[in-house]
């Protein structure tokens, strides 16, 4: 399989360059697996269509402006904070990369960065001579809201592309199918009886992956938590399938996640 046969064709008038005002009414195109079937709705729709206990994981990362206008011996360059490895250390994107040789200072009012790595994927590890509440100030004042490549001419306002949910600051990217719901779609969702879990960030993601494959192999064997024991004998013994204990597992998490009184001995590794 190559790459290229997930090329598509798409019209560049269809490329929406601004967001609607009332969010969930942005279009959404149901696939129906069973009848193999295919409807066009709306965002607002949505209650309606998911299963009842549809389990939706809701990312509430807030979008920093990390994209950087500055200069290197008076040219202007760009650089995208990706991530903060240390205090006023980021691991940047680059561009022009040509530019940005170890030892390179980039400028920009009272603010100055100096290029102290290339990574082999050709990012920049960068000092700034800034950092802290310090740095983020600076940042906001300064930096723009990343926008994807394919928005040209937008005029929107930077709130608007921030989830209604939005609470910690750290991504350099709105996930955008959340930018789709509104305050009504998500009281709807939850009056459908629908679960909803906010994930805070990727990392408690990847925790609990983590302990659900620990768990699936039998590193949770001793535990004291009989859900859990009843788990991995189920699956050992073929009854259920690794599906199956996935699902169930996935749901033992959730229930630990959403009860803070759960005294259960499986933990985190952090």
């Amino acid at each position: 399989m190559q790459i290229n046969e997930f090329d598509y064709k798409l019209p560049l008038e269809l490329i929406a360059q601004n967001p609607l005002e009332k969010r969930d009414d942005a279009r959404l195109m149901v696939l129906d697996r069973i009848n193999k079937s295919i409807e066009h709705k709306k965002i607002s729709d949505l209650p309606g269509i998911l299963n009842p206990n549809t389990v939706l994981f809701f990312n509430n990362t807030l979008v920093f402006p990390a994209r950087l206008y500055g200069e290197i011996s008076q040219k202007k360059v760009e650089i995208l904070l990706h991530q903060e490895k240390s205090p006023g250390k980021w691991e940047c994107l680059v561009r022009p990369g040509k530019r940005f040789r170890v030892g390179t200072k980039i400028s920009w009012p009272e603010l100055e960065g100096t290029v102290i790595e290339i990574n082999e994927d050709g990012s920049r590890l960068i000092e700034f001579s800034l950092c802290g509440a310090n740095f983020t100030r600076k940042i906001d004042a300064i930096g723009q809201v990343p926008l994807p490549p394919y928005i040209k001419k937008s005029t929107s306002r930077p709130d608007q592309y921030q989830t209604i949910y939005a609470q910690k600051r750290g991504s350099v990217a709105a996930p955008t199918a959340g930018l789709h719901f509104t305050p009504d779609l998500m009281k709807n969702v939850v009056d459908m009886q629908k679960t909803k879990v906010a994930i805070e960030n990727a990392s408690v993601l990847n925790k609990l992956r983590t302990a659900q494959s620990n768990a699936l192999s039998g590193a949770f064997g001793g535990s004291k938590d009989p859900y859990l024991t009843s788990i991995n004998y189920l699956l050992s013994n073929g009854t259920i399938t690794q599906e199956e204990a996935n699902q169930r597992l996935l749901q033992w998490q959730l229930n630990r996640a959403n009860n803070p009184a759960y005294k259960g001995d499986v933990k985190y590794s952090e």
